[in-house]
């Protein structure tokens, strides 16, 4: 099958032409999208950053048609939820509008079903929404987005199936994680940058949550009449369609890390030698860099539009390649169309090895230093619905097995010897396919003006004995650091009444690198941890402790 290429665009409206045939939405309106965010749960621990993360969704869509609604807090309730209200007033619920955005807490139980607490109780049916109970794309849902964890589990038995083909009546695709996510405010915005930029619906999503945390599996499944629908729909859809689908077929497709030895390099827990922070070259986001990057890479490709300066997202096409842009300057290239039938993964010596040679080749690491960081592999998988799946299934060869489409190997940028720790920042990604052939190269990479020995903050004062440095930790005092921000949160979450009741570092995320704030790289320790609320609800925290800046 083949991956379709997108149109040039520039701040494009996603909205597709309401459908006038037989196939156009069951419900009596064109509405486009609503969305609910809770912080402040009923009976569950408080979140802070999900009214962020909805509105960031909300905000670009409202930039063409106004939403119908916002529900917070006490305003999110099981009503919305299942199918005796969930399109209250032709306005309101989840199956209301075209698309849908849920911000929250969220878990999987072991039969599959996926549950969600809400923000208050209502007319007897409790505080907590279950996917059993739901109903949704029977009426105008196409597009459901659960921003929250293990709301679309592939691992452990699980799969879109199990859980959602109950509830689908007729949507087109959902959104979710295989894992605990982090609680942060940027997805639902950094999901229209990724769009913007050129992506597909569901390469948007996978990529704006791994700009977030390379530790979290987003994945995204597609419905469709059969496999070949599914997976065009899954890889290929940009642009929010009115017309239901069969759910027939799932595809679906989710990101994991390679596990396997050389998949990952060990993390950096030593400060180095010379105490230093370093100051960037500012953002240059303008035709002439534009027109540099076309030339380094050596693409057939005009120049994104409009001109000089924009704040927002760019792409430009022309055949099989596709150039976009972010706001922080950022830019991903797609130089060819995967070859997604061939099932046998290239290994993990042959990914690399054609990743750093296309480093190499194109120049990436002329002007700075990148090493090693891991390998990421584009998982899909897919089957019939249990619907429609006929006795001895298990054994027929239309069940598609989970396999990599992709493989990705992640090279971070060094600054003063140790890797840049911000999330989705000094990165370069080359994505080669089973065949071997280089398809898409990501650089968030910044140019460095300097390094200096007179940080920002951290310093001595005047007639104090001693280095004008004053490092926030030494060798062995990372740990210490560390776990001093951490007690400091969780006595500000105390106050909130959402202190959890346990923490726990997630394996591999400790490491001691410079993190980019504006136009400076600070050295800080990093971490992130996996917090038990209860009730089998978990969420992901970052901690960053600056060391110097």
């Amino acid at each position: 099958m083949e991956i379709l290429e997108t149109q040039s665009l520039f701040a494009e409206n996603p909205i597709a032409a309401p459908e006038t045939d037989q196939q156009r939405p069951r419900g009596t309106s064109d509405d486009v999208s609503g969305a609910f965010s809770i912080e402040n749960f009923s009976s569950a621990s408080a979140l802070s950053s999900t009214h962020e993360d909805a509105e960031g969704w909300l905000a670009y869509l409202n930039r063409f048609q106004p939403s119908n609604f916002h529900y917070r807090d006490g305003g999110v309730a099981v009503w919305a939820y299942e199918e005796d209200y969930d399109n209250w007033e032709d306005t309101y619920g989840m199956d209301a509008c075209l698309a849908v955005y849920h911000s929250g807490h969220g878990n999987m139980a072991a039969d599959g079903t996926f549950q969600a607490p809400m923000g208050a109780h209502w007319g007897g049916l409790g505080d907590w929404a279950y996917s059993s109970r739901m109903h949704l794309g029977n009426e105008q849902a196409n597009y459901i987005f659960w921003s929250t964890c293990l709301s679309l589990r592939v691992h452990e038995g699980h799969d879109p199936v199990r859980t959602w083909h109950g509830a689908n009546g007729g949507f087109r695709m959902l959104f979710g994680f295989e894992t605990t996510s982090v609680d942060r405010p940027e997805y639902g915005r950094w999901f229209w940058e990724e769009w913007n930029a050129g992506d597909s619906l569901s390469r948007a999503w996978l990529d704006a949550s791994w700009r977030i945390s390379t530790n979290q599996a987003p994945s995204v499944v597609a419905c469709g009449a059969n496999s070949e629908e599914a997976a065009h729909r899954l890889y290929n859809e940009r642009n929010l369609e009115w017309a239901h689908a069969s759910n027939a077929w799932y595809q679906w497709t989710w990101y994991d890390v390679a596990r396997e030895p050389g998949g990952m390099q060990e993390r950096n827990l030593e400060l180095p030698r010379d105490l230093l922070v370093a100051e960037l070259r500012p953002v240059d986001l303008n035709r002439q860099r534009m027109q540099r990057i076309i030339e380094r890479h050596d693409v057939d490709l005009p120049l994104p539009q409009p001109g000089d300066a924009f704040g927002g997202p760019a792409a430009s096409e022309h055949n099989d390649a596709r150039l976009g842009f972010r706001p922080n300057g950022s830019y991903d290239l797609r130089v060819a169309r995967p070859n997604i039938d061939n099932h046998d993964q290239i290994t993990l010596d042959q990914a690399r090895a054609q990743a750093r040679e296309a480093v190499t080749a194109r120049g990436l690491d002329a002007d700075l230093d990148l090493a090693f960081d891991r390998v990421r592999r584009t998982m899909t998988a897919g089957r019939p619905s249990e619907a429609s799946t006929p006795a001895g299934a298990q054994d027929l060869e239309v069940l598609q097995q989970p396999h990599a489409v992709e493989t990705t190997v992640q090279f971070r940028q060094t600054i003063n010897g140790l890797p840049v720790v911000t999330p989705g920042r000094g990165q370069v990604r080359v994505t080669v396919d089973n065949e071997g052939t280089v398809t898409r190269l990501h650089d968030s990479t910044r140019g460095i003006d300097r390094l200096t020995d007179r940080p920002k903050t951290t310093t001595a004062t005047p007639g104090t004995d001693g280095p004008v440095i004053r490092a926030r930790a030494v060798d062995g005092g990372i740990e210490r650091l560390l776990s001093g921000h951490w007690r400091d949160r969780m006595q500000v979450a105390a106050g909130r009444g959402a202190a959890p009741l346990s923490a726990a570092v997630v394996p591999g995320s400790t490491e001691v690198g410079y993190d980019i704030r504006g136009n400076n790289a600070r050295l800080v320790a990093h971490r992130e941890l996996e917090v038990d609320f209860g009730d089998g609800l978990r969420k992901r925290y970052q901690v960053v402790a600056p060391i110097l800046e």
